[in-house]
């Protein structure tokens, strides 16, 4: 019977493939964290401080998850805006005019009554994003601590020379 000798636990990919993924969680969800904490605090704001106005539903479609989308349009400061918006509510589908506050300073940006904001999208997006580099990070993580405790054990069966 040969005697393999160990090698090190740094001298394997899967070792660092466990650490890169977990770098990478950290990385990931470090950037994508503020920017969903920035969308919930510009709603809160929108809700508090935003224009009254009322939008016409201009079109609907079917969207994501059951939602629908809405085409709005609506006018502030003499100029007419059209965006879409995620309708969840049974009265936001059904609606023809809904109410809106919009930012006094950026009038293509505004928040429903349901608080939903037309960010076309992007915070579904994020969600998945940090949600799924923060299961490659576990899973890198318990590969790292399997291996390294798995080089404990080799080490220990090891007879003495």
């Amino acid at each position: 019977m040969t005697d393999a000798t160990p090698t090190s636990k740094w001298r394997r990919p899967r070792t660092w493939a466990g650490l890169v993924a977990f770098l990478a969680a950290v990385i990931v969800v470090s950037i994508t964290a503020p920017m969903l904490i920035g969308r919930a605090a510009e709603v809160k704001r929108l809700s508090r401080e935003g224009a009254v106005v009322w939008g016409w539903v201009e079109q609907r479609d079917s969207g994501y998850r059951g939602a629908f989308d809405v085409r709005v349009s609506y006018d502030f400061g003499g100029r007419r805006y059209e965006s879409w918006v995620s309708c969840n509510s049974t009265e936001c589908k059904q609606a023809d005019v809904l109410e809106l506050r919009v930012d006094p300073r950026r009038p293509d940006r505004f928040v429903t009554e349901d608080r939903e904001t037309n960010d076309d999208g992007g915070t579904v997006w994020l969600w998945l994003l940090m949600y799924g580099f923060i299961g490659l990070g576990s899973v890198g993580v318990f590969d790292f601590l399997r291996s390294v405790s798995a080089d404990r054990v080799r080490q220990a069966r090891r007879l003495p020379d």
